[in-house]
């Protein structure tokens, strides 16, 4: 493996580096002895745990191999779950659980790829839109699913479960003197590694500092005066093109500045002359409004009150299970951006869930298809 720094940016620069030390690790990797390398961790002794209301289920995954130990109840005691797990063998093992689809909700959402860099944020500012659940009452974690730079997409699946839901499954495995490291909702079946970690950092046991090996040390000392003699090789590069590119700066910021001004002009002028069009394309009768609910509506849902702002409606009614109504909307090509305004409420009176959700009308239904 070759690295030329001429002329290399500071972003060519920190790939090229991330390049070699990959393909430096892999060499290593290929010729270091087996002892050296360990184990995985995770997937060699992992016992999974499925709490129910009646019952709790204890899988047991060896390698990429699973097997059922055994069932226990709410009233077991700890000496009977020991004598369950007992079967995984001795040795260091990692507890997981995974609570069912129905005790939580999966989401999949499409986020702009910007949004990766902060993306744990984004999701907590969001979870009152994204979730029937008040954000202060519940737990979440997600993954990224999937990336698309031409389309500037970033798709994410969202795992939402409350605090109480996971609070209790923890608080069981604790008196059966079980700590869970991890806990999920199934969402790929129940054979399956975890797929995210509800649990905050608080329930989470904390282990000790894993120590280096003498070839770890000597591998990451060996790094680091690679990364530095990089690092200088690269800021001589700097000094002697700064003069160079600063001028080239200067230059394009002054035709920056002259096409700007053309654009903004250019854009003004197409705003003015699409307005008329654009108003045309998001203008829906509310006749066919009323029509596309009714039909993706399920029949245990009431609407009590719609109310149609330009190109907002907002619904607020009742329904049996209103959390999954989200769904149910989306699929109308006539709305987008659907979410929440407000928790759900449970309304006694009338066995039902109270729900105020608002919506887009769509660009396309605007068009009439």
């Amino acid at each position: 493996m070759i690295l030329s720094l001429t002329g290399m940016g500071s972003g060519e620069f920190k790939s090229s580096i991330k390049a070699f030390l990959d393909w430096w690790i892999s060499e290593l990797t290929a010729v270091a002895p087996g002892f050296m390398l360990g184990s995985t961790g995770k997937g060699d002794n992992m016992i999974l745990v499925l709490p129910g209301d009646k019952e709790t289920i204890f899988l047991h995954r060896k390698g990429q191999h699973w097997q059922e130990l055994g069932r226990c109840y709410p009233e077991s005691t700890a000496e009977e779950v020991a004598d369950i797990i007992s079967g995984a063998g001795s040795g260091k093992r990692y507890i997981a659980a995974r609570l069912s689809s129905t005790s939580g909700l999966r989401r999949e959402l499409n986020l702009p790829l910007a949004a990766e860099e902060d993306l744990k944020q984004i999701l907590a500012h969001q979870l009152d839109t994204l979730s029937p659940y008040p954000p202060d009452e519940v737990y979440f974690d997600y993954r990224v699913t999937g990336k698309d730079p031409k389309k500037n997409s970033l798709k994410v699946e969202l795992f939402i479960a409350p605090r109480s839901t996971v609070d209790n499954a923890v608080k069981r495995m604790k008196n059966w003197g079980l700590t869970p490291e991890c806990m999920d909702i199934e969402s790929l079946g129940q054979l399956t590694p975890p797929q995210c970690n509800l649990l905050p950092a608080s329930l989470i046991p904390e282990k000790p500092p894993a120590s280096l090996s003498r070839f770890n040390k000597f591998l990451l000392i060996l790094n680091l005066v690679l990364l530095a003699a990089l690092a200088a090789t690269h800021l001589m590069e700097l000094a002697a093109t700064r003069d160079r590119l600063q001028t080239k700066m200067e230059t394009a910021k002054l035709k920056a500045e002259a096409t700007l001004k053309i654009r903004d002009k250019a854009d003004k002028l197409k705003e003015e002359a699409e307005f008329l069009s654009d108003l045309k394309k998001y203008t829906v009768p509310k006749i066919a409004i009323l029509e596309e609910l009714t039909r993706i509506f399920p029949d245990d849902t009431w609407l009590d009150r719609g109310i149609l702002e330009e190109n907002r409606l907002k619904l607020h009614g009742l329904s049996s299970k209103a959390s999954n109504l989200l769904s149910e909307i989306e699929k109308s090509q006539m709305f987008e951006n659907v979410a929440f305004q407000a928790p759900v409420v449970q309304e006694k009176r009338f066995g039902k869930e109270r729900f105020q959700i608002s919506a887009d009308l769509s660009a396309v239904s605007g068009d009439g298809n």
